[in-house]
């Protein structure tokens, strides 16, 4: 069994409330769909890209990178969970396909009228197992209360690495002397 970490309140509300984000916050990647799966990059959380879908209108999945933070974090919405609390801890567990299970303390959250349910992990085990199951199947209190496909999230996540990557190449030349992102190259 595995064991993820819990996100700070504060970057849990923001991470959930930029799945929601409005146009300056989030910026689509070159290939904006992939299987199902969009790919954008969330300006607010340092610049991490994340990929994202919606399951028969009530439940979604976002799964990216906290830049900030320093590591990727697993959002879960469904609006069936109408009792979650914000800022509320959830012991939960999830498992990808037939793998270990994964346990987590989840924060509850909003996003919009949406709960929320936010984990995060520093294990690239998490996001491997992610891309390479077919589904997730979500625990609360020996319930199953989520069991979603994850087809097409290979794909979307190789689109995914590719576009970190990309991002973190920008980053890194702006920070070693490249152009500086927003810069005005006309003053002076």
């Amino acid at each position: 069994m595995h064991r993820l970490l819990r996100i700070g309140t504060a970057a849990a509300l923001l991470a959930a409330s930029s799945v929601g984000a409005s146009a300056q916050d989030t910026i689509p990647w070159d290939v904006p769909e992939v299987r199902g799966w969009t790919i954008a990059i969330d300006t607010t959380l340092g610049g991490g890209c994340f990929m994202y879908t919606i399951f028969d209108g009530d439940a979604s999945s976002r799964i990216g990178f906290d830049l900030q933070a320093g590591n990727i974090y697993l959002l879960l919405a469904d609006l069936d969970w109408s009792s979650i609390a914000a800022d509320q801890s959830y012991d939960i567990e999830l498992q990808m396909g037939n793998q270990p299970s994964w346990t987590a303390s989840a924060s509850g959250g909003r996003m919009g009228d949406v709960p929320t349910l936010m984990l995060t992990s520093t294990d690239s085990a998490f996001m491997e197992e992610f891309a390479a199951e077919n589904s997730i199947k979500v625990w609360y209190k020996k319930n199953e209360i989520m069991h979603l496909s994850l087809q097409g999230s290979k794909a979307a996540m190789n689109e995914l690495l590719r576009c970190q990557d990309a991002v973190n190449a920008a980053l890194t030349s702006g920070i070693d002397g490249g152009a500086s992102v927003g810069a005005d190259p006309f003053a002076n």
